[in-house]
């Protein structure tokens, strides 16, 4: 009896096992949670791409996560890796705020928020150069991270404020139109396929008048204007540039050196003009004349003189 039984829910547990394999509705039901994650993603997808603003936050959220790995990551390599990805994300974000997004702002709401944004992405455009150009093993390197890191941060919540945000006065003006994510989406994609390519190149600031360079590149001898500057040219006695084509000058000494020893060396009267040791002539003596009012008339205090000229006007 017992046998029989075990037999029963034997054949009744395979029974079941055979119902579930075979019955259509089961198998749905089982598969209906990863269906509808995959209608959440792509769900998610579509609005990123049909909404500009939606593209930026998503931007935002992919690079912060990017800065979490690096405060984890120990190798130089796995370091690298992060900050080559942060730089590349951050050039791609800024080039579309500033070529589409921040135009189609402009008018629709402060200038101010604008400005203050493109000085916080030419501060970050900086730092990103000075990446570009290190190595993890330089002694400051991962302190710009984290100092970008703080910057991008600052940046992002600014930008992405409930009310006053650009984010949110670009959403209250219907700038997220699908026209300006479709613009931004072909851009996006142009360069990635550019970042991937190698050809990103650098950032260039917009804000700042005075242009960073890649790196910190020290003059050399082989550089006219670096040899030539006027911040490394040696100075003579009196304040004069002098160059190492002109050493002749200074192991001897020309006629005009001579002549500038001379007329430097004259003496000055009280009011600075040079003296002359030459003997005084007539003319001289008459520019005194005039000098002081005792000519033989003209104008330096001779009534007649005055009288004379009214009289020759009036003919």
């Amino acid at each position: 009896m017992a046998q029989a039984q075990q037999t029963d829910k034997g054949v009744t547990s395979a029974d079941q096992g055979g119902n579930e394999a075979g019955d259509p509705k089961s198998r749905d039901q089982k598969s209906r949670p990863s269906a509808r994650a995959d209608e959440g993603e792509a769900s998610q997808v579509s609005e990123v791409e049909q909404d500009p603003i939606a593209m930026l936050r998503s931007d935002h959220r992919k690079v912060e996560e990017l800065f979490s790995s690096f405060e984890k990551a120990s190798s130089p390599q796995e370091k690298a890796q992060l900050t080559e990805q942060i730089c590349t994300e951050l050039m791609i974000h800024t080039l579309l705020e500033e070529e589409l997004f921040y135009p189609a702002c402009k008018g629709h709401l402060e200038e101010r928020l604008l400005a203050e944004a493109q000085v916080e992405h030419d501060g970050a455009k900086t730092l990103i150069i000075e990446l570009q150009s290190g190595s993890p093993d330089d002694p400051y390197y991962d302190a710009k991270v984290k100092v970008l890191s703080e910057d991008i941060k600052h940046h992002v919540a600014e930008e992405e404020k409930p009310t006053s945000g650009i984010f949110a006065k670009a959403k209250q003006a219907n700038i997220n139109t699908g026209d300006l994510a479709k613009q931004m989406g072909d851009r996006k994609r142009e360069l990635t396929e550019k970042a991937k390519a190698g050809g990103l190149g650098s950032p260039e600031t917009r804000s700042f008048r005075v242009r960073t360079n890649v790196g910190t590149r020290l003059f050399s001898k082989e550089d006219p204007m670096a040899r030539h500057s006027t911040s490394t040219l040696d100075r003579d006695d009196r304040g004069r540039f002098v160059s190492d084509d002109d050493d002749h000058r200074r192991t001897s000494r020309s006629r005009d050196d001579d002549y500038d020893d001379r007329r430097y060396d004259r003496p000055r009267d009280e009011e600075g003009r040079f003296t002359s040791t030459r003997s005084r002539s007539r003319d001289d003596n008459d520019d005194d004349d005039r000098r002081s009012g005792r000519g033989r008339g003209g104008w330096f205090g001779d009534p007649e003189g005055h009288a004379e000229a009214a009289r020759h006007r009036r003919r």
